[in-house]
C-alpha cells in the first residue's frame, strides 16, 4: 500500500515537479562535481598553475573519496534531522557543517602520510571551493525549479562578468621577468627606487589620471634594481 500511495502521490505531482529522490540524486551528482572541481582548483593553484596527469589523478582520487564521505554524511543527516527546502538556511547550515566535517575527515586521513597524495593545504581550499560550488549549483537548482512550476515561460539568465571584472590577477607588467632565483615557487622581480621626497612632493587630490603618469614618470626616471639576497646568485 505505501508503494501504490508513493506512486500515486508522484503521479499526481504537477508537470514540472521532481522527487525527492531525484532531486537528492541530481544534487549529490552535481556536489561530486563541485568537490572534485574544487580539488583541482585548489591544486591547480598550489602547483603554480602546472598541474600534471599523475597529481591530477592523486587529487582526483582523494576528491572522490571526500564526495563519498559526504553522501554518506548527507544521506545520514536527512535520515536523522529530515530535509529543509533547497535553498533555504537550513539546508545551507546542514550543507556547510556536512562539507566541513567531510573536508576534516579527508584531513585527517591525509595529514599522517609520509609520502601526501595531495598537499595539506589541498582538502581545506577544495573544501571551501567545493562548498561555494556546491551553493551555486542549488540556487540554479532552486531557480529552475521555481522557473518550471511557473504559470509563465520565465527566462533564467546568467549576467557573467561586468565591464572591467576579471577572473584572474596580473602578476607581472609587460617589462617585468619573472625570475626565481632562490626556489621555484617564489618569484623576484627588479623594482626601480622611488624617493619618497619626491612621492610627498605630489598632490593626493589632483586628478588621478596626471598623478598616476607623475608617478610613472618617477618610476621611469629611477635606475636601480633590488639589492642582492642572501645566498642569492
Amino acid at each position: 500500500m505505501d508503494r501504490e500511495a508513493t506512486a500515486a502521490e508522484d503521479a499526481a505531482r504537477p508537470r514540472g515537479r521532481v522527487t525527492h529522490r531525484v532531486a537528492t540524486l541530481s544534487l549529490l551528482t552535481l556536489d561530486t562535481a563541485a568537490w572534485c572541481g574544487g580539488f583541482l582548483g585548489a591544486a591547480w593553484t598550489r602547483y603554480e598553475f602546472a598541474l600534471t596527469a599523475g597529481a591530477g589523478a592523486r587529487v582526483l582520487t582523494v576528491a572522490l573519496g571526500c564526495a563519498a564521505v559526504y553522501a554518506v554524511l548527507t544521506l545520514v543527516r536527512l535520515r536523522t534531522h529530515g530535509r529543509h527546502p533547497i535553498g533555504s538556511a537550513g539546508e545551507a547550515r546542514g550543507l556547510a557543517g556536512t562539507a566541513a566535517t567531510a573536508t576534516l575527515a579527508t584531513l585527517a586521513v591525509v595529514l599522517p602520510w609520509a609520502d601526501r597524495p595531495v598537499p595539506a593545504s589541498t582538502p581545506l581550499l577544495g573544501g571551501a571551493a567545493a562548498l561555494v560550488l556546491m551553493a551555486a549549483a542549488r540556487g540554479v537548482w532552486r531557480a529552475r525549479r521555481l522557473a518550471a512550476e511557473a504559470d509563465r515561460p520565465v527566462d533564467i539568465v546568467y549576467t557573467g562578468l561586468r565591464p572591467g571584472e576579471k577572473l584572474h590577477e596580473h602578476l607581472f607588467d609587460a617589462d617585468e621577468a619573472d625570475s626565481r632565483p632562490l626556489h621555484p615557487l617564489v618569484s623576484h622581480v627588479r623594482v626601480p627606487a622611488l624617493d619618497p621626497e619626491e612621492v610627498r612632493g605630489l598632490d593626493p587630490y589632483a586628478d588621478p589620471d596626471e598623478l598616476i603618469k607623475r608617478l610613472a614618470a618617477l618610476c621611469e626616471t629611477a635606475d636601480a634594481s633590488l639589492p642582492v639576497l642572501p645566498g642569492q646568485r
